[in-house]
């Protein structure tokens, strides 16, 4: 389940990447990151809901779970 907190970071980080998209494609800045920092956050929050296993085999670890 999300909590409120989750959902309002989770929206914060979707118009930190839309704000990042505008830089790039409208305002012609390529060098701009704040796309890549919008949805770091957002990769590792679907990935903090994952069990365990799901995470190891997706990172490459082996070895007793």
């Amino acid at each position: 389940m999300c909590t409120a907190s989750d959902l309002k970071t989770l929206v914060r980080n979707l118009l930190l990447f839309a704000f990042g998209l505008v830089h790039i494609f409208i305002l012609l800045w390529p060098g701009d990151i704040l796309h890549t920092y919008g949805i770091s956050p957002v990769n590792t929050f679907s990935a903090a809901k994952m069990p365990s296993p799901v995470i190891r085999i997706a990172v490459g670890k082996r070895g007793t779970w």
